[in-house]
């Protein structure tokens, strides 16, 4: 046999040997993939940490909720939360005062 040929013979006989490159191929990449996404990761980390701790980001949304539920007396009031959505309505809010 030429060489070629004992060569596919023997990726023949090797079981499951395209599951196990795409393993070594995934294994060797795994670093250089994890160094390009750990800065994302550690940006998101700390973005949401600030956000945990933010004592005025608290204050804005309970006066975000207060004001929604004195806006909805009656019909919707005493709401214990609302979605993060609903404050892009907010600006469209209008008032019957021309203030």
């Amino acid at each position: 046999m030429a060489k070629a040929d004992r060569f596919l013979f023997e990726m023949s006989r090797i079981n499951h040997y395209q599951e196990r490159l795409q393993s070594l191929y995934f294994k060797k990449k795994f670093a250089e993939r994890v160094a390009e996404v750990k800065p994302k990761v550690d940006a998101i980390r700390s973005a949401s940490n600030q956000v945990l701790q933010s004592k005025s980001l608290k204050q804005l949304l309970e006066v975000v909720l207060a004001f929604g539920n004195y806006m909805n007396k009656g019909q919707r009031g005493n709401a214990y939360g609302f979605k993060i959505s609903s404050l892009n309505k907010i600006a469209d809010t209008k008032s019957s005062i021309d203030k």
